[in-house]
């Protein structure tokens, strides 16, 4: 399903959800209130939220209305919302849609880490899953790659099997440097871990990386994309079948207790029980939840609506990053962030 919309398809679904809302109590005056507006003011009312939070773009208005819909049709044929989501934000983009209201592209903010700046918590609150997804923004420095610590980790003292990093061991160029994440039954040696074997030329120093991470780890499958590229790295370990560990355990961002990160994070979200994988994949669809066609950070919001809250999700600048707008409880941040200088939305 992952294709550009017609202008003409985009107009016929903009039309099914007027037609939807007009059906339900919401008129819709073409004379007097621009689409956007008339979208954001019904999910207000529906929603019971201040109609100023919803001037952002049509694929996120709408996504959002989507909690309040059962199904629709188009053209007298029976479509899948979801599918028509994706291919209604595929269309849009990152476009934003100003009513004159305040409304502008969403535009991510970013925090730098020192190396002594670290966020944990002492019992991460999760319902453990064979399914896990990740999705981190970061930038790090050519001159900085050989000093990076683990990015985050379930219980570095007692565990250490749960986590991601830049694999730097055997380096030869910092311009070559591959990924290596595991996601482990916690306390046994069941789960699996994939890593570079070789030099890879995955992650790119000195730019904006857009990481995201979907596993399954009673399948064994494990995919990784950066920048829309699957990166996916070797299998290092002898699978076995688990349920990924991470309820009621220590949990680490920024490094693991000891050495940290340097460089700039934009975005960190974890979401233990969220299925990324679509026949054993991370489809174009998805990855448009997280990162537009265009490269650049989608809304956070957009990825809640679809997928749920995440149990982890780091974002905004230095005064709002380390408070956690997951599920998963309160961090307390070691050490001072500051404002990075610039921004994957750059």
């Amino acid at each position: 399903m992952a294709r550009n919309l017609t202008v003409r398809e985009s107009e016929e679904w903009a039309e099914v959800v007027i037609t939807y809302l007009e059906a339900n109590g919401y008129p819709f005056n073409r004379n007097t209130q621009s689409l956007p507006a008339y979208l954001a003011s019904s999910l207000a009312d529906l929603s019971g939220s201040p109609a100023t939070i919803y001037s952002d773009s049509l694929p996120d208005i709408i996504i959002r209305l989507a909690a309040h819909f059962t199904g629709l049709n188009l053209n007298n044929r029976n479509c899948d919302f979801t599918d028509a989501l994706a291919l209604l934000n595929s269309y849009l983009g990152s476009n934003r849609v100003d009513d004159g209201g305040g409304g502008g592209p969403y535009h991510a903010s970013a925090v730098h880490f020192d190396g002594t700046a670290q966020l944990h918590l002492d019992s991460l609150l999760a319902t453990d899953s064979r399914y896990v997804g990740v999705v981190l923004w970061q930038k790090y420095a050519r001159a900085d790659i050989t000093t990076q610590g683990t990015v985050w980790v379930i219980d570095p003292v007692n565990d250490y099997n749960t986590f991601y990093e830049p694999d730097i061991q055997g380096l030869t160029s910092p311009d070559n440097v591959q990924v290596f994440v595991g996601f482990w039954d916690y306390g046994a040696n069941n789960g699996i871990k994939v890593g570079a074997t070789s030099d890879g030329s995955t992650l790119i120093p000195d730019v904006w990386n857009c990481i995201i991470i979907a596993a399954d780890t009673q399948a064994g499958i494990i995919k990784v994309y950066n920048r829309d590229i699957d990166i996916t790295p070797p299998t290092l370990a002898n699978f076995t079948p688990s349920v990924t560990g991470f309820n009621g355990h220590p949990f680490y961002f920024g490094g693991d207790a000891s050495v940290g990160i340097i460089g700039d994070v934009a975005e960190f979200r974890l979401m233990v029980g969220a299925n990324l994988l679509t026949a054993g994949d991370i489809s174009e669809a998805t990855r448009r939840l997280f990162v537009d066609a265009s490269g650049k950070p989608v809304d956070p919001s957009t990825a809640t609506a679809s997928l749920g809250a995440p149990t982890v999700l780091f974002s905004g600048d230095a005064s709002t990053f380390a408070v956690n707008q997951g599920a998963g409880g309160a961090f307390t941040l070691a050490g001072t962030l500051t404002n990075a200088t610039t921004s994957p939305s750059d």
